[in-house]
């Protein structure tokens, strides 16, 4: 499933996701790993780095 999911990801990489509560952590791992990958290329570039997108805290699971 997520080979799949990873090779959807490569072929349409303008689509915009589906947010789904199930996934607030993955979808801020990818947001983080965006702003880092960002980084390097304007560090490559000699330009400032300027995040593209705010991160988010995930919101925690409820108490039980």
């Amino acid at each position: 499933m997520l080979e799949r999911q990873q090779q959807n990801l490569l072929a349409w990489p303008d689509r915009p996701l589906v947010k789904l509560k199930i996934n607030a952590g993955g979808e801020l791992s990818r947001e983080v790993i965006d702003r880092l990958l960002a980084g390097e290329r304007a560090r490559q570039a000699g330009r400032p780095v300027m995040p593209t997108v705010p991160a988010k805290e995930a919101p925690r699971p409820p108490r039980r």
